[in-house]
């Protein structure tokens, strides 16, 4: 359970890096088996603290682009963001109320990758607002009674993740649904066979792992990675579904928000299991699925997009081509089907950008990610 005093430790945090030029320091890393069981497991590389990597050549422009286009700009005019019940506002698309809490956890790695002090002003001004009218049982949110909490949207505020199901019992081979067609009455329900939440999913074993100390859900992580890549993975490096998975066939297409969650997802993967083609992956998809659905100038995207894609319009004549998404998903716009793709896309590229270099076992760097930067680590200071 999250408590309110934990909650503020993380905005706490957040505020620190506001007032610092605090720079990452890697130490050298404990083995996964010392110690007892009360301590986490530690990844093989270790993720660097938010700021300690800046973009260059390409990223940094993308990245720029971004902070100039809809993510730097949600705050200022779109009524997810700044209309939202966060900020004593009246619009809200989800009973999650989890729009802010989405553009907040792509807001604060790109603006601290690129250390753009007006982005720092609309998180400290977002900062100061929820703990300002935090309420006087320590919550922090727009929710007041019991029956209207929950911890989905402060988790993303604290660039975390809850699940309300078991995936272990999914990730098993024989019981992973390698094809689902409509009406998709499977033995799994929505929740379980729904693109992004299985980009998200991805991270569920080796999050109980770090804590429990069960090798066997390193194993199944690595066979959850396996099974999404044999069944359900685009050429560009994406889970195939028009909201639901299906099979391979790229026809359905995949949604924005399942690339950007699928990145992070992979990198983190990648620090606990050191597997070279999670690596792999993780950039497949930074370099070709991701960046495909947004317009050059960072002021729109798709909500799904397949390969080879013929046009970017509304396609009223074929209803039959998507099972959960609307006409208007293969157009770029502000806001082309469903609202979550943006304020969640900005998330995409900054985490990349952050996990793209490591903490090593000796104290050193590792420049995992094949993408211009660098860090700002320097040997030898503590």
């Amino acid at each position: 359970m999250i408590t309110p005093i934990s909650v503020l430790r993380g905005l706490t945090a957040v505020l620190a890096l506001l007032s610092t030029n605090a720079v990452a320091h890697p130490q050298p890393r404990q083995s996964a088996q010392a110690g007892n069981n009360n301590e986490l497991v530690q990844p093989v590389y270790r993720a660097l603290d938010l700021g300690s990597v800046k973009p260059q050549g390409w990223l940094r422009e993308q990245l720029e682009k971004s902070a100039t286009g809809l993510a730097g700009n949600l705050f200022y005019f779109y009524r997810y963001v700044k209309d939202s019940k966060w900020l004593g506002g009246n619009s809200e698309y989800s009973d999650l109320h989890e729009s802010v809490p989405y553009w907040f956890n792509g807001l604060v790695p790109l603006t601290f990758g690129l250390d753009d002090l007006g982005l720092k002003d609309q998180v400290k001004s977002f900062l100061d607002h929820i703990i300002e009218n935090q309420q006087s049982d320590g919550w922090l949110g727009p929710e007041t009674t019991p029956q209207t909490r929950g911890l989905w949207g402060r988790c993303y505020i604290m660039l975390g993740l809850m699940f309300g199901v078991d995936w272990r019992t999914f990730f098993v081979e024989g019981t992973f649904p390698e094809v689902v067609y409509t009406p998709r009455n499977q033995a799994y329900p929505w929740l379980f066979t729904h693109g992004v939440n299985l980009a998200e999913a991805i991270r569920f074993p080796l999050a109980i792992y770090r804590t429990s100390h069960d090798e066997a859900l390193k194993t199944q992580t690595r066979t959850a990675v396996d099974l999404i890549a044999k069944f359900h993975t685009s050429v560009a490096g994406t889970i195939i579904g028009d909201e639901a998975i299906t099979d391979l066939n790229p026809s359905k297409g995949a949604e924005l928000c399942t690339s950007t969650e699928l990145m992070f997802s992979l990198a983190w993967v990648y620090q606990y299991l050191a597997d070279n083609d999670i690596a792999d992956w993780a950039e497949l998809t930074a370099f070709n699925a991701f960046p495909g659905k947004i317009w050059p100038d960072w002021w729109s995207h798709q909500y799904v997009q397949q390969e080879n894609q013929p046009w970017a319009r509304n396609l009223t004549e074929h209803p039959q081509m998507w099972d959960n998404v609307g006409s208007y998903g293969n157009v770029f716009g502000l806001e082309p089907n469903y609202p979550c793709c943006t304020v969640n896309h900005p998330q995409g590229y900054p985490k990349f950008l952050a996990n793209s270099f490591v903490g090593t076992d000796d104290g050193g760097i590792a420049h995992v990610f094949l993408s211009p930067g660098k860090s700002v680590y320097r040997f030898g200071q503590q």
